[in-house]
């Protein structure tokens, strides 16, 4: 069976971010179609390609887990990995990690049961007969941690919920995040905008570009419209229908944003809504300074030396959005 890639093996990769997964080698004829799988959905994990019949520790796997790029593990438990002694020492690894940084995220996937076969409680079993009192401790903390998931051997409709994990974690080629597939899937609590003539409220899409502990940074894809100085001027959550609590700020991004991950923004291009509402042929957009004064950004984000006078209503610019949600406070937690 060929080895799974991983996120070594794409070379014009655009994110460090990964995730480490951990298993047994006697399990490889299912997790290896499974990473496969994984790889596919731009899903960044590192696995030991060396581990060998017997499970013997590979002492480079501390380094690779302990590395600041990776978010977290994903076990995949089976009696065959609680059997295993590189698995002790990553699950042991594992648990540090969960005491030491608050992001680091552990998911553990059971492999070779069903619902019906009381999963949980037979891992348990199988660590009691296998492992000492202190790993079964361990391995019921993980369990405790977060969500489990449920893997047979005969199917992969988990596969997405597991790429969803990785993507929320940040270990993942793809950073846009869609507001009808992620936290911000409601329109009324996370976003809208009166786009078109009819006054519709549209979810407003985003791209998700930094990540600093429980803060999540996203901006608009899109110019959101075209408005005068004191229109940008007066832009609030209340202007996107963004009065959940957890959105900790929203309005126009600033330059410290722009410059420190502009390929990750990428290019300032409006939506037709916003374009029918430009008043002049050279697209222009407005951006917050470091004092909080407006001036103007072309389409490459590059600023503009000369910003039009405050009281000149009739010249226009676009606006895009930048939005700081705390994932703590989120009521809709996913995994």
């Amino acid at each position: 069976m060929d080895k799974p890639k991983t996120i070594y093996d794409r070379v014009n990769r655009k994110h460090d971010k990964y995730i480490f997964i951990s298993y047994s080698h006697r399990d490889c004829d299912v997790v290896f179609p499974l990473l496969d799988v994984l790889y596919n959905k731009n899903v960044n994990f590192w696995y030991d390609t060396e581990l060998s019949e017997g499970d013997v520790w590979n002492k480079k796997v501390a380094n690779i887990v302990t590395n600041k790029d990776c978010v977290g593990i994903i076990f995949f438990m089976s009696k065959n990995s609680i059997a295993s002694n590189a698995v002790h020492q990553e699950i042991i690894l594992g648990q540090e990690l969960l005491e030491k940084n608050e992001n680091f995220r552990i998911l553990p996937v059971l492999l070779g049961f069903d619902h019906s076969d009381k999963p949980y409680g037979e891992i348990l079993n199988a660590a009691i007969s296998l492992c000492d009192y202190d790993l079964v401790a361990d391995i019921q903390k993980l369990f405790d941690n977060g969500k489990r998931l449920f893997l047979s051997a005969e199917s992969f409709d988990l596969a997405e919920d597991i790429a969803k994990f990785c993507k929320k974690n940040g270990a993942s080629e793809e950073n846009y995040v869609e507001t009808r597939d992620s936290h911000l899937a409601s329109a009324e609590k996370f976003g809208s905008y009166p786009f078109g003539k009819s006054g519709m409220h549209e979810p407003i899409e985003f791209l998700l570009f930094n990540r600093e502990n429980s803060l999540f940074y996203y901006v608009s894809k899109y110019c959101l419209d075209f408005v005068n100085h004191e229109e940008a001027l007066n832009i609030t959550k209340e202007t996107f229908n963004l009065n959940d609590d957890a959105v900790i700020f929203a309005g126009l991004i600033d330059e410290k944003t722009i410059k420190e991950h502009r390929d990750i923004i990428g290019r300032a291009i409006p939506c037709d809504y916003a374009d029918l509402h430009r008043t002049q042929s050279f697209r222009t957009f407005w951006v917050r300074d470091d004092k909080g004064d407006l001036v103007l950004y072309n389409a490459e984000n590059e600023r503009i030396d000369e910003t039009p006078a405050e009281d000149n209503s009739a010249f226009t610019a676009g606006i895009r959005l930048l939005l700081i949600v705390n994932d703590d406070l989120l009521i809709d937690k996913s995994m």
